[in-house]
């Protein structure tokens, strides 16, 4: 009988990379004494493991299958290596969202503003935003959300400027969080299935940073999520 384990944490070590497993990330077969992991992502890599009981809780790792990655999406917008144009609309896509349920959410770039320009719009905005160092600017991006569908009745959709979209450097490197009050309207609302808002989010990014990008919805290892570019070609 095989049953998922739910007062156990099994440490895998793999390497020098060791990945703690909780509930429902494994399967135990009382009858053979095994435990079978059936997707562990280490870096960018994916293994099956399948683990022996030995005394007490404890497991001794008996296999280590590799197992074969997807390619990146083909559809514009749905990968790194194939960000969505600006003015192009993207279609996010998540099932058993615990606030949401299954739900599509579509996002368009409108405008860019990077620079001196957007450094003018920040500061009317409010003089207390921070200059930026001379190797750094800003830039801002209005982006046009749609909030198509959800399974869950009566659910607000939250989109704020800090966290629902992420800037992502050309080199692949995540920018921090910056706290910047932005011009009106910002991208900071709530809205039911049907409704769309228009808005401002800002990001502080390197001055020779030519293709930076927006995500949203990535998984926890960064995989995943829509991918849209906020620059001009």
């Amino acid at each position: 009988m095989k049953k998922k384990i739910l007062f156990i944490i099994v440490t895998v070590i793999i390497g020098v990379c060791s990945v703690a497993l909780a509930e429902n990330e494994a399967i135990y077969n009382s009858g053979t004494g095994s435990l079978v992991i059936p997707k562990l992502i280490v870096g960018s890599n994916q293994y099956q493991i399948d683990m022996q009981q030995g005394e007490g809780l404890s497991f001794t790792v008996t296999n280590i299958i590799p197992l074969q990655t997807s390619p990146p999406s083909t559809i514009i917008g749905h990968s790194r290596s194939n960000p969505a144009p600006i003015g192009t609309p993207v279609i996010f896509e998540d099932h058993n969202d615990y606030s949401n349920g299954d739900y599509e959410v579509r996002s368009t770039v409108l405008e860019v503003i990077r620079g001196d320009d957007a450094w003018d719009m920040i500061y009317d905005a409010n003089l207390f935003n921070d200059k930026p160092q001379a190797d750094q600017e800003y830039i801002l991006v209005k982006i046009f959300v749609e909030f198509l569908s959800t399974s869950k009745e009566d659910v607000q959709f939250q989109v704020n400027d800090y966290n629902t979209y992420e800037a992502v450097s050309s080199e692949g490197v995540d920018y921090p969080i910056q706290s910047i009050v932005l011009p009106d309207p910002e991208l900071d609302i709530d809205m039911y299935v049907g409704a769309s808002y228009t808005g401002w989010t800002g990001y502080l990014i390197n001055k020779n940073d030519a293709k930076p990008l927006l995500s949203m919805g990535r998984e926890y290892d960064g995989s995943g999520g829509i991918w849209l570019k906020i620059y001009n070609e």
